[in-house]
């Protein structure tokens, strides 16, 4: 599961930033050439599995190359008391330089 993201023109990113207090929720973030990929075989991993602290979490991207469409894909929710959920406030696209 995950949530796409409309960048409007292609980038090369640096780092996503992720505010939650999902702790222990595992993510990636990947790139899709269309808003409407298929399945996450038509996206492409553009960072290593991050796994979300309480507040902000910033993810370095592994990848210069050009982007439009973000995925933060959800790899695992993670638990509170014994419910598993994922809670994300907000997210922050950085461009690298």
């Amino acid at each position: 599961m995950g949530l796409l993201l409309d960048l409007q023109s292609s980038s090369a990113l640096s780092s996503v930033t992720i505010e939650s207090h999902s702790v222990g929720t595992q993510v990636q973030i990947r790139s899709a050439d269309s808003a409407t990929p298929g399945s996450i075989n038509d996206t492409k991993e553009i960072s290593a599995t991050a796994t979300l602290q309480s507040g902000k979490t910033t993810i370095p991207i592994t990848s210069s190359s050009q982007v439009s469409h973000v995925l933060v894909w959800i790899n695992k929710l993670g638990s509170t008391n014994g419910d598993h959920h994922a809670e994300i406030s907000e997210i922050t696209v950085s461009t690298a330089s």
